[in-house]
Order: structure tokens, then C-alpha cells, then sequence
């Protein structure tokens, strides 16, 4: 199952709701998470890839790639090696 932004602009009941239905399909199907929103990777991946102008720039746990002090450094490195 591919989704994209799935609770972009959800209210935080709705937001909530909908994690749970996606949490509920682990083990029963591949689900490929689209989203800017690092917590929710943080919370419903169990590895993540990170793009940065298309290319894949980094693959991994969530808790090794998202779970540092700075969670953003990964995103401004690999736009630093981009230009």
C-alpha cells in the first residue's frame, strides 16, 4: 500500500486514527509512508529512505537515521553534496 502525507492537515483525533489503521497493517502488507513529517516516520517505520532530489541519499532504522540531537543534520548534508 502506498500512501502519501497521509494525516496532512488531519485534526490530532483524526491524525491518531489514521496512524492506528496504518500501525494495524504491519505484518500484512508493505506500506510505503511518503511524508515531510519525521515524527510520523519516526513512529510508523521500521526503516526509512531519505531523497533528496530524487536520488536516495540514506537507508536505514528510523532511530539511526531520525533519533539524533539533530534529526535535521542528515537533511542539510545531503543538500550540502548536492550543490
Amino acid at each position: 500500500m502506498i500512501v502519501d502525507e497521509p494525516t496532512g492537515g488531519l485534526d490530532p483525533v483524526q491524525r491518531r486514527e489514521v496512524q492506528a489503521l496504518l500501525r494495524g497493517l504491519r505484518g500484512k502488507c508493505t506500506l510505503l509512508l511518503c511524508t515531510h513529517d519525521l515524527e510520523e516516520a519516526r513512529t510508523l517505520a521500521t526503516r526509512v529512505g531519505v531523497l533528496n532530489a530524487g536520488r536516495l541519499v540514506a537507508e536505514g532504522e528510523p532511530s539511526d537515521l531520525l533519533g539524533g540531537a539533530d534529526d535535521l543534520a542528515l537533511f542539510r548534508a545531503s543538500a550540502e553534496r548536492a550543490t
